[in-house]
């Protein structure tokens, strides 16, 4: 008898594929019908198939809703490659940071744009689509100062838009 409790065990029961039998000792014929109950999926790959087409959907969903984000961002970093070389490099990091609000600002009339453009009224919806979605974005990374900078661009887009749409 060893030290370790579990060698004991393993050479009491030997190994079970070797042994051909189930642990239970029986014939392995029967233990074949051991899992009748059981709902198992008929490939091996069903289950991670399932996974792979929901993560599939998650992302797509991600990019259909942050589209707009995303075309605030392709305008401001056109805007801010041409503006760059005008810009001393110790103010960069000044321009960068006004970069990331026009970026929100940007995505708020993106947004309204492209539900006119589907005939939807744009409402509060707008400004919580874009918010999560950089909610999503920066905070998964850690980027916590962006978000917030993104997020106040959101917010004097959508009180500019509040406020035209009220003088009208």
């Amino acid at each position: 008898m060893s030290n370790w409790p579990g060698l004991e065990m393993k050479r009491q029961s030997g190994s079970v594929l070797a042994m051909g039998k189930g642990r239970s000792g029986a014939d392995p014929e029967e233990s074949l019908h051991f899992n009748e109950n059981v709902d198992t999926p008929e490939t091996a790959t069903e289950d991670a198939s399932a996974c792979s087409r929901v993560r599939m959907l998650w992302r797509y969903g991600f990019v259909v809703l942050g589209l707009p984000n995303i075309i605030g961002f392709a305008l401001t970093t056109g805007v801010v490659a041409m503006v760059v070389p005008a810009v001393p490099s110790a103010k960069r990091g000044i321009l960068l940071a006004a970069a990331e609000a026009f970026s929100g600002f940007v995505s708020v009339f993106a947004s309204i744009w492209i539900a006119r453009l589907a005939r939807i009224e744009p409402g509060l919806w707008i400004f919580v689509i874009s918010v999560a979605w950089f909610f999503v974005y920066f905070v998964r990374k850690n980027r916590v100062p962006e978000f917030f900078r993104s997020v106040s661009g959101v917010l004097c887009g959508w009180l500019l838009w509040k406020l035209a749409v009220g003088a009208r």
